[in-house]
């Protein structure tokens, strides 16, 4: 989903407080790796045009600054087992314009990291996977499901 944030209204405020708010499921969890700042976000999303208060540093022209985190894309396999390490993985970033550049504003973009194991469970529309605090009932299976969960990034 891309917003341009250029028009503004009453549209896009709706659009970006719907794509801000964590999924029911975290909320209801009670497990803090799902609460609070470690809620998950629901879609993946790019926003243009971003407008910029102040200046930006010289130094940062042109630069983009990334964030890894968690972020399950699905309900967890087991909300009251989900540990922060059980996520997809989001990257987030944000891009400051060149100088030169005839775009002023900045931009923010946020994507899951493809593996093989959230493609399958996408497929399926369900997490497939237990997470690291079940692992040890599991654990002559564990090798084979992270490497499942992991391997093969696209």
């Amino acid at each position: 989903r891309t917003l341009d944030l250029q028009g503004g209204g009453a549209e896009l405020t709706n659009a970006l407080l719907d794509v801000g708010e964590p999924p029911v499921w975290a909320e209801e969890s009670g497990n803090p790796h799902l609460m609070g700042g470690w809620a998950p976000v629901q879609c993946e999303l790019s926003l243009k045009g971003l407008r910029i208060r102040g200046r930006i540093p010289e130094h940062l022209h042109g630069s983009i600054y990334l964030r890894n985190g968690p972020n399950p894309a699905l309900e967890p396999y087991s909300l009251s087992m989900y540990h922060a390490f059980d996520g997809h993985g989001m990257i987030h970033s944000i891009s400051f314009p060149r100088k030169d550049s005839s775009s002023s504003g900045a931009g923010y973009d946020r994507r899951y990291v493809r593996t093989r194991g959230l493609s399958r469970e996408l497929e399926v529309g369900q997490s497939l996977f237990t997470g690291m605090r079940d692992m040890l009932p599991k654990f002559p299976l564990f090798f084979e499901h992270m490497w499942d969960k992991v391997a093969g990034c696209q």
